[in-house]
């Protein structure tokens, strides 16, 4: 099995207070690492939209699926 490392250097939520960009983050973090697990880098997963009010947590795993579909080259990354 390999192994792969993605690093983000910096990860900013505009408009998220501090507690609300954590939570971002981490939902950024844990989806994106879901999506690799299970996809691979080669077939990215369809984009998702978000609610109309969108909780952080929605937000970062938005995030996430964007640059994975970036990575796989199936769409562009933010």
């Amino acid at each position: 099995m390999s192994r792969v490392a993605i690093e983000v250097g910096q990860l900013v939520f505009h408009g998220l207070d501090a507690d609300e960009a954590g939570r971002a983050g981490a939902a950024f973090s844990s989806e994106l690492q879901r999506l690799v697990g299970q996809r691979g880098l080669s077939r990215a997963a369809a984009p998702q939209r978000l609610p109309a009010r969108p909780r952080p947590e929605d937000i970062g795993r938005a995030a996430a699926a964007r640059v994975h579909a970036g990575i796989a080259g199936q769409g562009r990354a933010p």
